[in-house]
């Protein structure tokens, strides 16, 4: 929990306009990411792409609400808080739909393999446990 918080006020983005757009244009590249594997798996299914585009339409409300937060109390950091963690989860989301279409995307996937029926909340925290002892076990490597 640590580390996320360190995260979270660490990250800054550029202006509003790129607070919105990112987890947007994350969200998107996960919707495609999401159809090309089904296509890739003969798994296409009308059903799940509904509540796929649903759940982005959530998303979407919350990111709203968070800036009706931001501005209505003078804070500055809910809506970032949610912009990130959603741009967080549709990262986690695209690379396991990179996974499903057959790509091997490194340490990555091999992290999914063993995390991969968990909440995204404990993947995010698991994939940043684990980026850190391969960053340490990198480092060890190279002295």
């Amino acid at each position: 929990m640590e580390k996320i918080m360190y995260i979270l006020n660490e990250l800054d983005f550029s202006s509003v306009v790129w607070q919105i757009m990112t987890p947007l244009i994350f969200s998107m590249a996960d919707i495609v990411t999401g159809l090309i594997q089904a296509i890739i798996n003969k798994s296409v299914d009308s059903q799940k792409m509904r509540m796929g585009l649903l759940h982005k339409t959530l998303l979407i409300i919350i990111i709203l609400l968070g800036f009706t937060l931001d501005f209505t109390f003078s804070l500055n950091f809910v809506s970032r808080s949610i912009c990130i963690f959603i741009i967080a989860m549709e990262i986690i989301s695209i690379v396991e739909n990179l996974k499903k279409a057959g790509i091997n995307i490194g340490k990555v996937t091999n992290i999914l393999k063993e995390k991969s029926n968990n909440t995204v909340n404990d993947n995010l925290n698991y994939l940043i446990n684990r980026f850190d002892e391969e960053t340490t076990k990198d480092e060890e490597e190279k002295k």
